[in-house]
């Protein structure tokens, strides 16, 4: 989907190409220049897998760390008032609050891809290369669930965010980005001859798990994936 939207002449992206997760970690270095928090992942996602974002305390910066904050993220990211600026996988997704704050008439609109909680947590191999692999797929799909539940309590109600599935994107792509086109208020013509009839909805990493973990990764994600699956119906 992102190389299909940097071909609109409207979006300016400036995530590296070859870096996927450039977004991530530019973000944290410029809050860890305010000695700012952040989310904590390790231990197997231990904090947030047991107590969701209760503990978790958004960045909250005096009136000129704000405007220094603005001034290095511009910086970084800045395209000017001729271009809109796309962010791909950024972890102020997980800062509603700080967004709210921080980003005053800004026009921000967040895009949301939900994908189906067992092909997700099976996604990445980065539960292969733990030290105990099963335990941080377990770790995973529980992530998946408490990611859920931050979307649920800020994100679903938003009229500024937009909520598709990723196996919609994937069988319907042309139809998909018309739907975001319109909710960006973009020009889907201009993409139009770039979007391809069908995209890959990889399931081999899911199909290739052991059908044990398989019933384990469904047992945590059930109950969630069932309340996802009847708001965002796979059409």
């Amino acid at each position: 989907m992102v190389d299909v939207l940097r071909k609109h002449p409207e979006f300016a992206f400036k995530r590296a190409r070859f870096k996927p997760n450039l977004e991530d970690r530019t973000i944290i270095k410029i809050l860890r220049k305010f000695g700012a928090g952040f989310i904590e992942l390790n231990n197997y996602y231990r904090e947030i897998n047991q107590n969701g974002f209760e503990n978790y305390r958004e960045p909250d910066f005096s009136r000129d760390d704000k405007e220094r904050f603005i001034k290095i993220f511009n910086r970084k990211y800045g395209v000017g008032e001729k271009k809109i600026l796309l962010l791909k996988n950024p972890w102020l997704w997980f800062m509603h609050d700080f967004i709210n704050s921080h980003f005053l008439d800004w026009g921000i609109k967040k895009i949301v891809i939900i994908r189906d909680g067992a092909m997700q947590t099976a996604s990445k191999d980065y539960w292969l290369r733990a030290d105990d692999p099963e335990r941080m797929l377990m770790a995973r799909a529980k992530f998946w669930v408490r990611s859920m539940e931050y979307y649920f309590d800020h994100w679903h109600n938003d009229p500024n965010t937009h909520t598709i599935r990723y196996e919609n994107l994937c069988y319907a792509p042309r139809e998909t980005l018309m739907e975001l086109c319109d909710f960006m208020e973009l020009d889907f013509t201009a993409i139009a001859q770039h979007t391809p009839p069908l995209l890959e909805n990889r399931r081999d990493k899911w199909e290739a798990l052991d059908r044990t973990l398989r019933y384990q990764v469904t047992e945590i994600t059930g109950d969630m994936q069932h309340r996802v699956d009847e708001l965002f119906p796979v059409r």
